[in-house]
């Protein structure tokens, strides 16, 4: 997962600072770099586009999905909350 590919970069570079805004950065250029890919190019229009059909990605912190009518990624909390009691799980809403 990209989480692993982020965090040991950087907590070799920023050692005991909050890695949640550097994820959020890692992410923002990972979806960029694979519209641009994508779009083999680096033309505003044509980057739209590519990032409108990208494939589902799963970030630092999330699964971003993008599309003409949605483009901060993130429409869904990334969080799970439950409880385990006596080995049933019970999603709390």
């Amino acid at each position: 997962q990209e989480i692993g590919r982020f965090l040991p970069l950087w907590r070799s570079s920023q050692p005991g600072r909050d890695p949640i805004w550097g994820g959020k950065g890692w992410d923002a250029m990972m979806v960029a770099a694979a519209a641009a890919t994508k779009a083999q190019s680096l033309d505003g229009e044509k980057l739209r586009s590519a990032l409108e059909t990208l494939p589902p990605y799963q970030g630092t912190g999330g699964i971003y999905r993008f599309s003409p009518e949605v483009h901060q990624g993130i429409t869904e909390n990334p969080l799970f909350i439950g409880t385990i009691d006596e080995g049933v799980v019970r999603v709390l809403n």
